[in-house]
Formats: C-alpha cells, sequence, structure tokens
C-alpha cells in the first residue's frame, strides 16, 4: 500500500513542478517521468485511473501543460474514455454521479476537455 502512496505522491511532486514553467516540463519529458504519467491512463485499475485523471487536469491548468497533452493527443483520448464509460461497467466511475468522490474529478476533466476544443479551433 505504501509503494502506491508514494508512487502517487512523487508523480503529484512532478507534476506541481512541471507546471513551474516550460524549463521544467522539458525536463519531465526528457526524463520519461511524464511518460509514465500518461501510461497510468491505460491501466485497468479504475482508481489508477481516476489518480492520473487528477493528475492530468493539474498539469492542463497551466499553457504549457495543455499544449503538451494536446501534443501527446490524451485530451481526444480523455474524451473518448468519458463518452465510452457507460459501456463498461468498471468506468461508470468515470462519469459524473457512478461515484461521489469522482464528480469533482470529472467536472474538473471536463473543463480541460472544453478549453482544449475551444483553444485549437
Amino acid at each position: 500500500m505504501c509503494r502506491i502512496s508514494c508512487h502517487n505522491f512523487f508523480l503529484q511532486l512532478v507534476v506541481d513542478l512541471v507546471k513551474r514553467g516550460p524549463e521544467a516540463l522539458h525536463f519531465g519529458t526528457r526524463s520519461g517521468i511524464l511518460q509514465k504519467l500518461l501510461n497510468e491512463i491505460h491501466k485497468d485499475d479504475i482508481l489508477v485511473q481516476l489518480n492520473c485523471i487528477e493528475l492530468l487536469t493539474r498539469l492542463a491548468t497551466c499553457e504549457h501543460g495543455l499544449n503538451y497533452l494536446h501534443d501527446q493527443g490524451i485530451v481526444p483520448q480523455l474524451g473518448d474514455m468519458l463518452t465510452n464509460a457507460e459501456s463498461d461497467p468498471l468506468m461508470g466511475f468515470l462519469i459524473p454521479g457512478g461515484c461521489f468522490m469522482a464528480t469533482a474529478t470529472i467536472q474538473n476533466l471536463v473543463q480541460v476537455i472544453l478549453l482544449y476544443y475551444i483553444k485549437w479551433l
């Protein structure tokens, strides 16, 4: 259990540092740490996915973070996850009302997706 908590705390710390500026983002990408975070979204564990979504929404709150997620094609993937959530029983936790704790994260995610489409239209 501590291993998972430490891993999540480490990723949270990395995201908080990367948000500080484009140079920090470059370090995060060059080191491969951000790619590991992006890979978390594809794991089968719904709790890991929720943690990943929360961290990605934090990253998307800064312009260089949103640009990075755009360049990696993550925002459309997250939109697809929300669209397809009703067909997968476990993914029901990702839609509002599916899990009380996930509702705030989903609201943030929807805001990020909207920002993405407004910015790139």
